[in-house]
């Protein structure tokens, strides 16, 4: 009984200390900079506790809310760039420029709400932030 216990414990403080979807906050998560001309870098930030994989499905989930938030239903990935390293407490990040669009111009655009509804099922964290 007590192991139990014990594993449980460890279990939920792992996890209270994993990065969630959210704004970005001491764990990690997420930001967006505005730039000119409809373009957006949209960062995602990781402790560490994320693999490499769900920050990719959380970065596009993010570059589609950010696309639809503003009006617009379609997004190119102008540039991307992922790495580690060591700016405060965050382990990795991956980030991309973005350019939103009103129509589906080229062989390099994601639909908005496709994207969004794709990659939904990789989001931990309190869903109003999804």
């Amino acid at each position: 009984m007590r192991r139990t216990f014990v594993s449980l414990a460890a279990a939920v403080f792992l996890q209270g200390c994993m990065t969630v979807y959210a704004p970005m906050g001491p764990r990690g998560g997420y930001y967006a900079i505005p730039r000119t001309s409809g373009q957006v870098d949209v960062v995602i930030a990781s402790n560490g506790a994320r693999n490499h994989a769900t920050l990719e499905a959380w970065l596009m989930h993010r570059c589609a809310v950010v696309t639809l938030e503003s009006g617009k239903q379609f997004f190119r990935v102008v540039e991307k760039g992922d790495q580690p390293f060591q700016a405060r407490e965050h382990a990795e990040y991956v980030s991309a420029t973005i350019q939103m669009l009103d129509s589906a111009e080229g062989d390099d655009v994601y639909d908005a709400n496709a994207v969004r509804a794709s990659t939904v099922g990789y989001l931990v964290g309190p869903s109003r932030y999804h």
